[in-house]
């Protein structure tokens, strides 16, 4: 595999010689549910490892409805007020496992 293309589940797939349905359901936590094999299951975990297989955060945020995102604008980034403010949201964010934006916005009153 190309280190720049990004791994897919048919990839995976492939690799393991079973169905895309199958490493979905692996992946995504129902081998039970899907009364999948462990031996199966533990193969398809490896080779999607080894490949470094890493979600589609865009596709996986339309399929549940959910960004896991926090957005905070503000005004002056300089402010040490506002920059000690998107320091702790961060970092409490990334202990979340959320995904943090923040956009400094100059603001002119006049």
């Amino acid at each position: 595999m190309s280190s720049l293309k990004k791994i897919s589940l048919k990839d995976i797939a492939e690799a393991a010689g079973v169905s895309t349905a199958l490493v979905s359901f692996v992946l995504n936590g129902k081998k039970k549910e899907y009364r999948v094999g462990e031996e199966t299951a533990q193969r398809i975990l490896k080779i999607a490892n080894e490949m470094n297989y890493q979600p589609n955060l865009a596709a996986k945020s339309l399929r549940s409805g959910k960004t896991k995102t926090i957005g905070l604008v503000v005004s002056d980034i300089s402010n040490p007020f506002f920059s000690q403010l998107t320091r702790v949201l961060e970092d409490e964010a990334t202990k979340g496992i959320l995904y943090f934006l923040a956009v400094p916005m100059k603001m002119r009153v006049k």
